[in-house]
């Protein structure tokens, strides 16, 4: 089972991931502690059709789950979380084709006492109003996922990710040019820093350790856990270590092997 630090962690993450698909053509499906989003008009892009949660205890609902997938030709994808892995579920998972793949990890920091203040330096960072033109904004986001030649399906996703109703955006800057955007979902319940991304030119320039710093001081002032998902061993996964961030626990993802038997019956 998943220690108390992480299921609060993972409870944060799946409510933002549920105020997100009721802004697109999105359907979740819950099987006791398993929770599944699926966006057909996305169905290539795993992060965005993936079962959260999986654990031993729901074995007897994984084919209900895979179909939940494959009946809109979605390759499915399910993820496990360090706390609920074991060699039963793992071999309920690979009995099916299944194989693991991708990890990434669930970080988080106490935000009590409150984290310092942000320093003055080259980089300035603010807060936009939620009635602000987000032109920079999203131009920024895009800019730094190298989204450019992106489906609109998939802008409009990113769009409701950063929905300033349910997020507060933030936008870095550089000699007073938009260098990187970030957002943040706050609640009393904790902190998720979602969505960031710097624009090639400006990178290794602190953009990210800026955005991380300011976010965590103005969500210190409503709740004292900070939590983020990151790939697992990556340079990001080492800046937010280095500001203070401690590994939660790890998420496997786990995919079919054979997935030419996935077709889209509406086609």
């Amino acid at each position: 089972m998943l220690t108390a630090i992480a299921q609060r962690a993972e409870d944060l993450i799946t409510s933002k991931i549920r105020r997100d698909a009721t802004a697109l053509d999105a359907e979740i499906g819950c099987w006791g502690r398993i929770v599944a989003l699926r966006i057909p008009t996305l169905r290539d892009l795993a992060p965005y059709n993936k079962a959260r949660g999986v654990n031993a205890d729901d074995l007897p609902h994984l084919d209900v789950v895979s179909a939940f997938f494959t009946d809109t030709g979605t390759v499915p994808t399910l993820e496990v979380w360090a706390g609920d892995a074991s060699d039963r579920l793992g071999a309920a998972l690979a009995h099916r084709g299944l194989y693991a793949g991708t990890v990434t990890a669930t970080l988080h920091q106490n935000l009590n006492p409150h984290p310092a203040e942000p320093a003055p330096g080259p980089v300035t960072v603010e807060e936009l109003d939620p009635a602000d033109d987000d032109t920079d904004y999203f131009t920024t986001l895009i800019g730094g996922y190298e989204l450019a030649a992106a489906r609109p399906e998939h802008l409009a996703m990113l769009r409701a990710e950063h929905d300033p109703a349910t997020v507060r955006r933030y936008l870095a800057r550089i000699d007073s040019r938009p260098a990187a955007a970030a957002s943040l979902y706050l609640t009393p319940d904790g902190a998720l820093l979602s969505g960031a991304a710097t624009l090639p030119q400006h990178r290794r320039r602190g953009c990210q350790n800026a955005l991380i710093t300011r976010r965590l001081a103005d969500a210190s002032a409503l709740t004292d856990l900070a939590v983020v998902t990151v790939a697992y061993g990556s340079a990001s996964h080492t800046n937010l270590e280095h500001a203070g961030f401690r590994q939660t626990h790890t998420r496997t993802t786990w995919r079919p092997l054979n997935t030419t038997s996935v077709t889209d019956p509406r086609s």
